[in-house]
């Protein structure tokens, strides 16, 4: 059962979204999430110590991150993935 925008708290978002990476693989450097009120959503902005060779593959891996989460957040949450090379 999801949530309806406004009744999450952002911490938990962070923390479930850290969680989520972690279980994939994914090399991240930070997670940051923001309110839009005037879209209700949560923007989700992911740092990742990664290279992607497409576009379409980091669009992918965005893609995966939201829909693992839609069970509990439903369409609430906006992914953004931020790739940063290692000595950024």
């Amino acid at each position: 059962m999801c949530a309806s925008f406004g009744e999450l708290d952002i911490q938990e978002i962070k923390e479930d979204v850290l969680s989520l990476c972690r279980d994939m693989n994914l090399p991240v450097r930070e997670v940051y999430v923001s309110a839009d009120f005037k879209e209700e959503v949560y923007q989700v902005e992911v740092e990742l110590f990664k290279e992607y060779s497409s576009i379409e593959e980091l669009l992918k891996e965005e893609l995966e991150i939201e829909s693992r989460l839609s069970e509990r957040y439903g369409e609430t949450l906006e992914i953004n993935i931020v790739s940063l090379d290692e000595e950024e």
